[in-house]
């Protein structure tokens, strides 16, 4: 199963696949996103070894040695304005056991205290909400 897809692919393919954020950043800068089928099926929420491998290959394709590891939500009807920002992103991450990890806590975050006041603010359910992640070169 091919669990990445190529950010510059994001605008091409559904959007309950990529997120809200892979499809701000599609066509700006190389990167991948690891669908948001990955988040419902990781066993407690932990990246598999075949997943792993896949993203260990991307990043080696990227030729980088620090990315950048966004949250990109993907929601069932309307976004509220603040949603791409209230999920976890990371910063010059390098490694793929560190990679690996931002990209398990972005999923955490659809948890977070946060990610909990937008669905009751919006009075969002949180089972409609996916998360996508966007791995790009750093930034910084």
């Amino acid at each position: 199963m091919n669990f990445l897809i190529a950010l510059d692919q994001a605008a091409t393919v559904d959007p309950a696949l990529v997120g809200l954020a892979a499809l701000d950043l599609a066509g700006t800068t190389p990167g991948f996103v690891l669908n948001t089928k990955v988040y419902h099926t990781a066993p407690h929420g932990e990246i598999t070894p075949d997943v792993e491998a896949e993203i260990a290959q991307a990043y080696a394709q990227l030729a980088v040695e620090k990315v950048d590891v966004i949250a990109s939500p993907a929601f069932v009807g309307t976004a509220p304005a603040e949603a791409v920002t209230t999920f976890a992103s990371f910063s010059a991450v390098q490694a793929i056991d560190k990679i690996v990890l931002a990209a398990e806590r972005c999923w955490q975050s659809a948890t977070s205290e946060a990610a909990r006041k937008l669905y009751s603010d919006h009075a969002l359910n949180p089972d409609d909400v996916q998360i996508a992640v966007v791995i790009i070169p750093s930034r910084g």
